[in-house]
């Protein structure tokens, strides 16, 4: 009984990391986009690894850092009102993204 009560306690200490975990994770995401919003890049860029690839839709390849902070400055000048919003955080992998048209995640090694 003992050693049950101990899994079981191992086991919810581990699902509410996790939870703090995704917590911090969204806070960063919300974070970012509030920099972009506010026009603030350098803020928005330190978010970003140096080697960070960016996949979008419209973009036949991925774009690294300097090249994603481009775009944003391009865009702001052209919609300056732009606003993100973002109506769901998803409860998954925080090293996980999808690619653009896939519904299978991509999982960071």
């Amino acid at each position: 009984m003992k050693s049950f009560f101990v899994l079981l306690s191992l086991l919810f200490a581990f699902s509410f990391n996790q939870s703090l975990a995704q917590g911090k994770l969204e806070t960063k995401v919300r974070e970012f986009f509030a920099a972009v919003d506010a026009g603030n890049f350098d803020a928005a860029e330190a978010y970003l690894s140096p080697d960070v690839k960016v996949y979008l839709s419209f973009s036949p390849e991925a774009m690294n850092r300097d090249a994603h902070k481009g775009l944003g400055i391009a865009m702001k000048a052209g919609f300056p009102d732009i606003k993100h919003q973002i109506l769901d955080a998803p409860k998954r992998d925080p090293a996980s993204a999808s690619k653009p048209g896939s519904p299978e995640p991509i999982t960071a090694p």
